[in-house]
């Protein structure tokens, strides 16, 4: 199973001698690269800096790797997320600059959206036609074992449903769905599914077995504990569960090791959660 830190240890692109990602490889397998600081969209920006982090991740032993391609894929304003009309054209140039490097083995997953349930929220048409989209891109690479991987602002019932489904019905009119679920836009369509909803705390469990029992047998889950601050969550209830579940879980993805932007010392790396966190990673890695 595997464990890495959303965003990995990294928080917007720096010089390649300042690279942390290192400094999480005793106790992580996965490389969970986001896109912060490369909003441009531009496919080769974003390439060079996810290069960068591969490379130093895998000299430091990380060899799994998630990757946000969400400014590549989808417009981004005020998180009102749409596909792009060159959305195509940019994953290209993206996978070619990888592929120069030799690291399109290393990838298990792209992450083309962050919570499209909560950012706009993404239409379920819009994600299957983006998937549809990336899929054809990764077949021609060559990459037929490349999944798409998503989390969820959120598994069911939020405090502010009524207002949320008011945008719903607005962009699928018709749409059914489980009174007691939330709308999870492409659900069925995604290879990798997660959830956060850190101010819950452990009681977000149950709610990952409602979820796993919605998912076909070959979607695999993924679990995020929020570590940072001010939620603090302690890993072992996550780690527990997914080491129950060890056959469906991809991995377990805490948020986050980095200080939040504007926030010092609210990282899981400063704020007194490290410890915690490693012993999970190693629990969940099998890292000594």
């Amino acid at each position: 199973m595997n464990f890495g830190y959303f965003g990995a240890a990294d928080y917007t692109p720096v010089p390649v001698d300042r690279i942390r990602i290192a400094e999480i490889a005793d106790h992580c397998s996965l490389g969970f690269l986001g896109t912060w600081g490369c909003n441009s969209g531009d496919p080769l920006t974003l390439a060079n800096w996810h290069i960068d982090l591969m490379h130093a991740g895998l000299a430091a032993g990380i060899e799994h790797y998630v990757l946000g391609i969400d400014v590549l894929v989808y417009e981004l304003p005020s998180f009102a997320h749409r596909p792009r009309a060159q959305a195509g054209g940019h994953l290209a140039v993206y996978l070619a600059a990888l592929r120069e490097q030799g690291l399109l083995g290393y990838i298990d997953a792209l992450y083309p959206v962050d919570e499209p349930n909560a950012n706009g929220p993404v239409s379920d048409a819009d994600v299957l036609a983006t998937n549809a989209l990336i899929r054809d891109v990764l077949a021609e690479f060559d990459c037929p074992l490349i999944k798409i991987a998503v989390c969820y602002g959120g598994l069911e019932r939020p405090v502010w449903w009524k207002r949320f489904l008011a945008k719903w019905l607005h962009i699928n009119p018709g749409h059914k769905w489980d009174d007691k679920a939330m709308p999870l836009p492409g659900l069925e369509d995604y290879d990798i599914v997660g959830g956060d909803a850190y101010e819950l705390g452990d009681d977000i469990l149950p709610q990952y077995d409602r979820l796993l029992s919605r998912l076909r047998p070959e979607q695999q889950l993924m679990l995020f504990p929020g570590g940072a601050d001010p939620w603090q969550q302690e890993p072992a209830p996550f780690v527990t569960w997914a080491l129950a579940h060890a056959d469906r879980v991809f991995a377990v993805c805490p948020f986050t090791w980095f200080d939040r932007e504007g926030i010092p010392d609210s990282g899981i790396r400063d704020n007194g959660m490290a410890d915690a966190y490693r012993t999970a990673g190693k629990l969940c890695t099998g890292k000594a």
